[in-house]
Parts: structure tokens; sequence; C-alpha cells
């Protein structure tokens, strides 16, 4: 785990990836030489894949036409880690206003279809944020031990 004396001596750690779901093997092998070079708690792990996981395909399932790749940087920060995911020339989507309202009591077969994953990427993290400008669709979201 990262200690107060230990953050001015961590650096963040930034890769763009192919838009493809191919590219979350990497994906996940980059988060585990951060975690491990960085000394962040383990625990953590599953969300911070959860998170990453759902918000990549979306990035690429969303935004199908676009070449450019996505990027990941991934920040110690007090006691947990900070995700950003950059997708290029997209068009806005607010995960956090705009996504469907999930009936997690419905049974499946009544549920509507639709944004469960992301309901799910709230759920797991401490905070998210969603920025879109200049074409670029930014999000962030923060992790700390329960």
């Amino acid at each position: 785990m990262a200690s107060m004396d230990r953050l001015d001596q961590l650096q963040p750690a930034r890769r763009e990836f192919k838009r493809s779901l191919d590219s979350l093997a990497k994906i996940f092998d980059f988060i585990e030489a951060f975690f491990q070079s960085q000394g962040i708690d383990t625990s953590l792990r599953s969300s911070v894949d959860l998170a990453i996981d759902e918000l990549f395909t979306n990035m690429v399932e969303h935004n199908p036409a676009q070449e450019k790749n996505i990027t990941v940087e991934l920040s110690p920060v007090e006691n947990g880690i900070s995700v950003t995911m950059t997708d290029y020339e997209s068009t806005p989507f607010d995960i956090i206003t705009q996504a469907p309202t999930v009936d997690i009591d419905a049974l499946p077969e009544d549920r509507e279809a639709g944004g469960l994953g992301l309901h799910l990427v709230k759920e797991v993290v401490d905070t998210i944020e969603y920025l879109h400008e200049d074409g670029r669709s930014r999000i962030t979201f923060t992790k700390h031990p329960e």
C-alpha cells in the first residue's frame, strides 16, 4: 500500500491501447505491472479490472468507426489508485447522467437492455467523473480499500 511519504516518489503510467477487445489482456498486464511497481493494495484489482473492462469495451463498441487508440493512465493516490481513460473523436455520452437507470430488483427477463455494466462500475468505484471536450471523452475514477 502506498503511504503518504512514498507518494512523492510514485509516478503515473500512461499507455495507449489499440481499439480492440483483444487489447484487454494487454491492459490487464499493464495494470498488474503498475500495481506491483507502485505497491498498490492488491485488494483493489478486481474492482479496477471490472471498471476498466466495462469502460474500455463501451469505448470500443460505441465508437467503432474511430481508429485512434484509447489512452489509459494509472496514477497512485493516497491509499489507492486513480484511472483515467480517454477516447478520441467521440460523441458525448455522460455515463453519470445519461446512462439508463437499471432496476436491479427486476428479474433479468423483465429488465430493459443496457446500462447494467455502467451501473456495476458506479457501484465498485469510489468516485467517477466524466468530461467531454475537444472531441475527447475522458472518464476518471478512483478506488480505495474498503
